[in-house]
């Protein structure tokens, strides 16, 4: 079977790049050679991926996929389809064979493995969690917790205030999962920080309305915890 991909005109195709791709054909392993407009980087062709069962629609492999260790490690693709976490050479496709546990930390600095291999730290040296890669101010470690991209100084946590009127407001922030917000507020003429709400993260949006009462005169803070992992 051939597939024809019209790139459009004014396009140079020898400028393409291909790169960890596995290319199989089922009826005809031998023609498993496609033409490509540039040549490709440790490309696998003519071996069977081993697919768990195509014909049931899943395209998930085993550990002795030709597939395995051989995908190419992309920017803040921490995950694969099923929400697995890539291996440190991922698998080639959308199924990771040989996942990572999420919440595997080799050096014990708060980092799991997978975020550390992701952003391109050092997953055995545990003195990067207190460093500041994009010199916002926010450690890696920070910068991890609250969900922002460690390399982008741009990247920062938001704490949105929407005034409601007769002296109320509503606030809202970006929440992740794993993560608690305890929202604190003080008077201006006080130190003491008084909690006022305690919301868990779930990877959306969560505000907090703040009475006439509570939004009068006020400063308030986000304290961010990772919840504990049983």
């Amino acid at each position: 079977m051939a597939t024809h991909v019209n790139i459009g005109p004014n396009t140079s195709s020898a400028t393409f790049q291909f790169a960890n791709n596995l290319w199989y054909a089922y009826n005809q392993p031998n023609q498993s050679r496609p033409t490509l407009p540039a040549i490709e980087s440790q490309g696998i062709r003519g071996l069977n991926p081993l697919l768990a069962n195509r014909s049931a629609g899943d395209f998930s492999v085993s550990a002795n996929s030709p597939a395995v260790a051989n995908g190419l490690t992309l920017p803040f693709a921490r995950a694969d389809y099923l929400d697995q976490c890539y291996a440190a050479i991922p698998t080639i496709g959308a199924f990771e064979a040989m996942p990572i546990a999420s919440d595997l930390d080799s050096d014990g600095d708060g980092l799991p493995d997978y975020w550390e291999l992701t952003h391109e730290f050092n997953w055995k040296d545990p003195l990067d969690s207190a460093q500041d890669a994009d010199g916002d101010g926010l450690s890696n470690y920070g910068e991890f917790l609250v969900g922002t991209e460690p390399r982008d100084a741009a990247s920062r946590f938001q704490l949105n205030v929407v005034p409601r009127g007769a002296g109320s407001m509503v606030l809202r922030f970006q929440t992740r999962l794993g993560n608690v917000y305890t929202v604190q507020s003080r008077a201006l003429t006080s130190e003491s920080w008084a909690d006022a709400a305690l919301i868990p993260g779930r990877g959306a949006q969560e505000e907090h309305r703040a009475t006439q009462g509570e939004g009068l005169g006020r400063l308030f803070r986000i304290k961010i915890e990772r919840t504990p992992q049983p």
